[in-house]
C-alpha cells in the first residue's frame, strides 16, 4: 500500500481527496490502505476495476458498495466509485448469458465461481455506476490551482465529458490530458509507481501498480480549495 501525498501541508483533513488505483480482488490490500486515511472526513474515488485476476472480488465489491452508500460509517465523507472495463464486461456477460460475453470476461481474468454473485447480487449497482469523475472544487496541484478529473482508462480532449465515447473512458491506454486547467488521474495501465505526464492536452497520473500482482495498490492525495 502506497500513498502518494498531493496536498500541501501533507495532512490529511476533510479537504483530503484519496484517487485509489485499480483493486482487481485485493480485498486486504484496499482495506489496509483506506485504514490508513480514514477518520478525516476525507473523500474517496476509486477507478474501477474491483473484480477478476485476484482472489476476492466479490468482497471487494460488498466493501466498496458499503463505502459508496455509508462512508460516514467507514471515517470518510463521501465514496464514488467508478466503473472499469472489467465491471462492464462482467455486466455485459451478466446481462446477456451469452457465451462469447461471458468467454471474453473470463479471458480477461473473469473469475467463473464469482460469476452467480455477480449476476445476482452486483448486476444492477455495477450496471449504473459512472464512467467519470469531476471534483466540484479545484485542487492544489504543484503551487497551483486545477481542476481535477477521474476515469479509468482515458479520456478525449475534444469532447465534454457529458459527450466522451464510452469505449475513451474504459478502454482506451492512449495518454492524454484533458485541458491544460485539470489534472486527469487514470487506473487501467499498470506502472510500477504512479505516473506522471505531461501532455499537449493537460497533466496526467496514472496510479495502477498491479495490486493482484504486485500486491502493491497505490492512491494519490489532493486537496482542495476552500
Amino acid at each position: 500500500m502506497t500513498l502518494y501525498d498531493q496536498t500541501v501541508h501533507k495532512t490529511l483533513n476533510e479537504r483530503a481527496i484519496v484517487v485509489i488505483g485499480d483493486v482487481h480482488g485485493r480485498l486486504d490490500l484496499l482495506t489496509n490502505l483506506l485504514e490508513e486515511v480514514a477518520g478525516f472526513g476525507a473523500q474517496v474515488v476509486l477507478l474501477g476495476d474491483y473484480i477478476d485476476r485476484g482472489t476476492d472480488g466479490v468482497g471487494v465489491l460488498r466493501f466498496v458498495r458499503e463505502l459508496v452508500n455509508n462512508p460516514s460509517d467507514l471515517g470518510f465523507s463521501k465514496a464514488t466509485a467508478l466503473m472499469g472495463n472489467h465491471e462492464h464486461m462482467a455486466v455485459i456477460a451478466a446481462e446477456t448469458g451469452r457465451t462469447e460475453d461471458v468467454s471474453l470476461w473470463v479471458q480477461n481474468g473473469g473469475r467463473m465461481e464469482e460469476f452467480p454473485a455477480i449476476k445476482h447480487e452486483f448486476k444492477n449497482w455495477l450496471h449504473y455506476l459512472p464512467v467519470y469523475y469531476e471534483h466540484p472544487k479545484p485542487i492544489y496541484f504543484e503551487g497551483e490551482l486545477k481542476n481535477l478529473v477521474c476515469t479509468h482508462a482515458s479520456v478525449d480532449p475534444s469532447r465534454s465529458l457529458k459527450h466522451q465515447n464510452l469505449d475513451t473512458l474504459i478502454w482506451d491506454r492512449t495518454v492524454r490530458g484533458y485541458d491544460k486547467n485539470t489534472v486527469l488521474v487514470n487506473g487501467h495501465t499498470p506502472h510500477k509507481r504512479p505516473q506522471f505526464f505531461e501532455t499537449m492536452s493537460g497533466t496526467v497520473l496514472q496510479v495502477d501498480t498491479g495490486a493482484y500482482r504486485t500486491g502493491e495498490l497505490s492512491a494519490l492525495v489532493f486537496e482542495e480549495v476552500w
